[in-house]
């Protein structure tokens, strides 16, 4: 299995997940084929830090979505390229968690994204699956 990972706008080969790994600086560990983004556990009233914004959409194509994310004044912290979309995070330090939907909706009506991914415990799932 082989992705692409975009890091901070460096590009980096990973070539497999399946026994777990590490992505870059250590922002992102792998130890599942799905990735909890926020810290404090598998529920949204778990959740106590917020380590990311992020978006993505299913229903765009890649030129259409790499076009929304290259025209938005913020430039993204990492992208990731999955099958069908791609996964675009904003890192971000001493988030409030209880504005992280409100954050989470407004990137999704901006990047015209899955409204489904707006909880703080949501699974996003990793390259290449």
């Amino acid at each position: 299995m082989f992705c692409s990972v975009i890091i901070r706008g460096h590009k980096a080969g990973v070539d497999s997940f399946t026994g777990g790994g590490r992505i870059d600086s250590g922002f992102v560990y792998i130890t599942s084929l799905f990735n909890v983004v926020n810290f404090g556990g598998q529920d949204d009233d778990a959740i106590t830090m917020i380590n990311a914004q992020f978006v993505e959409s299913d229903e765009l194509s890649f030129e259409e979505q790499e076009k929304q994310i290259g025209e938005f004044p913020l430039p993204p912290s990492m992208i990731i390229k999955t099958r069908k979309s791609l996964h675009t995070y904003w890192f971000v330090k001493d988030a409030k968690v209880e504005r992280f939907r409100i954050i989470q909706k407004q990137l999704v009506k901006q990047f015209h994204g899955d409204s489904n991914c707006v909880n703080e415990s949501r699974v996003m799932r990793l390259p290449g699956v």
